[in-house]
């Protein structure tokens, strides 16, 4: 996942769900952040 996508993704929210302009990018950058946290964690369970 990159930016990109989060900005895609957090857009699509956005129809449905109040997010203020301003907040648009911290949204995008904590999507990521949490993202790659669970893909870490994915790699951790993954049998060996």
């Amino acid at each position: 996942m990159n930016l990109e996508t989060a900005e895609e993704i957090v857009n699509r929210l956005g129809e449905k769900n109040y997010i203020p302009s301003c907040a648009k990018l911290e949204y995008q950058k904590f999507l990521l952040q949490e993202y790659r946290q669970y893909v870490a964690g994915k790699k951790d369970d993954s049998p060996e």
